[in-house]
């Protein structure tokens, strides 16, 4: 009897425990027992057919141990009772199918107890290293020394206890999960079992409360991860909307009350090119301001890009901006939005925007399979007023026509003209037919604000009034309006270059110089940007022919600035304001005439006689202490390609002076410019110079260098006082700029690359900080450069690509790349060109991140349409 010192103990586990040794086990046992207890665990499932057991030999696909099976093994014993304890999962379903336990025989006592339901899984847990249901039983029938020798009712007392133990247990242990024993059968007797000495002290059990607190904790980390990891989800699939401290508006993740997450890389998703300006209206501004809305991330939108780009184009940005985004992404309704219905008895089609033709010609420039849309021909048809080069003035509707236009904002008028430039670029139906309606245009619409002006601001015994004095200043056509038509006429020229066609027809020339004939005022800009391909000796008459006392310098620096102006006219501009008069009448000449031989420098070499005249003049200047003025006119000498040449080298080292680099001070910005200009002329340096340039090289390639300090001067600010920057500033910039672009600056390929990044970040921090896009073209140029001589096998699609596609997070960072990457497209053949920018259309096509793809529109849209170099 249990526990007696007659009883047999038998375990068989793993590999011995199959179902034909624990039979045989058994069957074996010839002696009579007052009970045998049968303790089986292994794995259990209800399956349709039933219960069924696997033992370690059997394989769950092959298993065919059923209920029935157990009780033929049960049965097998002659023991005068029978306890059958057996843990498996779904253990319970036995109990509804057994047939042993069901019907004991007279004298003789079954039950089972089984570890769960027929509709629960049996656990185990590493807390207890074993099965809740035998840990159960252990702790059931063990006791200290002092009081073991209990006796329990196996099914009373002993079944409450372990019924009780493995539901606690599982719910605490096992996140609330059901567990509960079950018993069945029956005896004629009550069958008791006596508590022994455990051999080992068990794991103490968990009270209700022990079990209360654990779960409560299991709960709560449970929560708190499920909280965590939804946090997480709406961070990683939202965004909001917002306006940072520069203005821009950027996405970041999660709605506003997952800010403190915002740090980091999960600072923001994307700086977008949209600005506050972009915005529909204040409210929107404000909403933004304060980071309301949140919207999804995952998916692609209309244009095949991610959906915050929908979002923005239908919710925030204003109407124009999202005509333009939705160009530049490719929206199959981008034409759509560029007209709009005009507000007569007969509705018809009119832009929507002074930018529709421009945008209608980005639309072809980004596709070109397709034609350049019909937009133009609207917007060409509501904005020009036609007129002529008589002197007749308009009357009736054309009268009015021409008041219309002299009372439209300015800017309306450059912008459509540029766009006409834009759509000239990718269509022949735009050529100088369309240049001469606006010369006539702006020829008439002049005569007719003259003619306002003298009988009423200017008329006489009118008073001189603040109105009277700002009216002189909004002369139509303004001069930006002039430079829009010289960009179509440029736009003409290159496209017609780019297609190795005849720049201008002879009909065409003809009537371009017949319009000199009372339109000369305005012809003139015409003719000068068609070079040596028009007429320079007209403009060149013309010039000198003029009243006014700017000598037609604007129309000169045309010439110029398409190779066609005779060195002559340079000394007779000069000439004609004194510089070669006495000291007085050569500084106001210098004064007067600086901006525009700087303007003539950029596109050619100065004549020798003039850089003669200049390094006499900052000797002048020099003498007379006045650094400022000298200079600038040493700034024209030194940036010249025939600087480096005799007999100009000795006397620009005369003028400059004494070597500089070599005393214990560091070089001011004068000197530091000065050996820049040198740099980039290829000009003799001395060795003061060289160290100068080669520390300022060091400087900008060293880990520890800081950013360029850029001061108010750089935005085009009047400082009322001199502002000090430590480090270096864009005079070194400039300087390091200048030394790449001449050549001068000996790097190898880590150095190289070392400097390109250096200008991509002083780029950056120039837009950011605002610096005048004027101050920076020397430095994109020069990135250029090193972005070329660093792409093993030259520049292709891939390379550029790269080069953009690396700062969705930072827009300056993106932009300032853009103007690398144009700056390198208009720097190759034009063969290379139009090939790599077929690539870059491809890859726009196929883009989904929209930040993304309006730069590579805004790459393909600008190297399409800009003056090459």
């Amino acid at each position: 009897m249990w526990p007696g010192n007659g009883s047999n103990h038998i375990c068989l586990v793993d590999s011995a425990a199959t179902l034909s040794k624990v039979r045989e086990l058994i069957s074996s046992q010839t002696r009579k027992f007052d009970i045998l207890i049968v303790y089986l665990a292994g794995h259990g499932r209800a399956r349709g057919e039933g219960f069924e057991f696997l033992f370690h030999d059997e394989r769950p696909q092959d298993t065919k141990v059923t209920a029935a099976d157990l009780d033929a093994l049960v049965s097998g014993s002659s023991a005068a009772s029978t306890l059958f304890l057996l843990d498996a999962c779904h253990a319970g379903q036995f109990g509804a199918e057994t047939t042993l336990f069901k019907s004991p025989e007279p004298g003789r006592g079954r039950f089972c107890l089984t570890s769960s339901k027929a509709d629960q899984k049996s656990w185990e847990d590493p807390f207890f290293r074993r099965s809740l249901f035998a840990d159960a039983l252990i702790k059931a029938l063990t006791d200290s020394p002092e009081a073991a020798g209990r006796t329990k009712v196996v099914s009373g007392d002993l079944f409450s206890e372990v019924a009780t133990d493995v539901a606690r247990h599982a719910f605490g242990l096992k996140g609330s999960a059901a567990q509960e024993p079950v018993i069945f059968g029956a005896a004629s007797e009550v069958l008791e079992l006596t508590t022994v000495v455990s051999g080992t002290v068990p794991q103490k059990s968990l009270t209700t409360y022990e079990t209360l607190l654990l779960r409560t904790r299991q709960i709560g980390l449970a929560t708190a991860c499920i909280a965590v990891l939804a946090i997480a989800a709406t961070s990683a699939v939202t965004w909001r909307p917002a306006i940072n401290p520069s203005g821009s508006v950027e996405l970041r993740a999660g709605p506003k009350w997952l800010s403190p997450l915002n740090v980091g890389p999960w600072a923001l998703r994307v700086e977008t090119d949209a600005a506050r300006s972009d915005l529909k209206d204040e409210d929107l501004q404000a909403a933004l301001l304060d980071e309301r809305g949140m919207h999804a991330w995952p998916g692609l939108g209309a244009g095949g890009t991610r959906r915050w780009a929908d979002v923005f184009i239908d919710d925030y940005l204003n109407s124009e901006t999202a005509a333009r985004w939705r160009v530049r992404l490719g929206f199959a309704d981008a034409v759509e939005h560029l007209t709009t219905m005009g507000h007569v008895i007969i509705p018809t089609p009119t832009p929507a925007f002074a930018s529709s033709t421009e945008m209608a010609a980005e639309v072809a420039l980004l596709e070109p399979h397709r034609s350049l849309p019909d937009v133009w021909k609207l917007q060409w048809k509501d904005y020009l007023a036609p007129g002529s080069c008589g002197s007749e003035e308009p009357a009736g509707p054309a009268s009015d026509i021409f008041l219309t236009y002299l009372l439209s904002d300015p800017a309306d008028y450059k912008v459509w003209i540029r766009g006409l430039a834009a759509a000239a670029r990718t269509d022949d139906s735009i050529g100088f037919g369309q240049v001469a309606d606006l010369v006539q245009m702006f020829t008439t619409a002049n005569a007719v604000w003259k003619k306002q002006f003298r009988e009423t601001v200017a008329a006489p015994g009118e008073p001189i009034t603040a109105e009277r004095i700002a009216a002189r200043f909004t002369e139509r056509p303004t001069s930006s309006e002039v430079a829009a038509m010289v960009e179509l006429v440029s736009a003409v020229v290159a496209r017609r270059t780019d297609l190795s066609l005849e720049a201008v027809t002879p009909q065409e020339r003809n009537q371009l110089v017949s319009l000199m004939d009372g339109c000369s005022d305005v012809a003139v800009h015409a003719l000068a940007t068609l070079g040596s391909a028009g007429d320079p000796g007209k403009v060149i008459a013309w010039a000198h022919a003029r009243e006014k006392s700017d000598q037609g310098r604007i129309e000169l620096g045309e010439l110029a600035a398409h190779g066609a102006l005779p060195d002559a006219e340079i000394t007779w501009v000069l000439d004609s304001i004194g510089f070669s008069g006495d000291q007085v009448s050569r500084r106001h000449a210098f004064v007067n005439a600086r901006g525009w031989l700087e303007a003539i420098a950029a596109y050619r070499s100065l004549p020798t006689p003039v850089l003669v005249k200049l390094i006499d003049y900052a000797a002048e200047r020099g003498a007379a202490n006045d650094s400022g003025e000298q200079q600038q006119a040493l700034r024209l000498v030194l940036g010249d390609p025939a600087a480096g040449k005799p007999p100009l080298g000795a006397l620009i080292a005369k003028t400059v002076g004494a070597d500089v680099g070599t005393g214990p001070l560091p070089p001011n910005d004068q000197q530091v410019e000065q050996v820049g200009l040198l740099a980039r002329s290829g000009a003799p340096m001395t060795a003061g110079q060289r160290e100068i340039l080669r520390s300022i090289l060091a400087d900008a390639t060293s880990p520890e260098t800081e950013r360029i300090a850029y001061t108010g001067e750089d935005k085009g600010e009047a400082a009322d006082a001199i502002e000090l920057a430590a480090g270096l500033t864009s005079t070194h910039l400039v300087a390091i700029s200048r030394a790449v672009i001449g050549g001068t600056a000996e790097h190898d390929l880590q150095t190289r690359q070392a400097i390109l990044n250096f200008f991509e970040t002083a780029l950056a921090d120039a837009r950011r900080f605002g610096v005048q896009p004027s101050r920076l073209q020397e430095t994109v140029s020069a990135a250029a450069v090193l972005l070329e001589q660093d792409s093993t096998g030259g520049l292709d699609t891939a390379a550029l690509y790269r080069t953009v596609a690396c700062c969705a997070q930072d827009m300056a960072a993106r932009k300032a790349r853009i103007d690398i990457v144009v700056a390198a497209l208009l720097r190759m053949p034009i063969k290379q060109r139009d090939d790599t920018v077929a690539g870059l259309r491809v890859r726009w096509q196929s883009e989904q991140e929209a930040e993304l793809k309006l730069a590579i529109a805004d790459v393909i849209i600008r190297a399409m349409t800009q003056q090459r170099p």
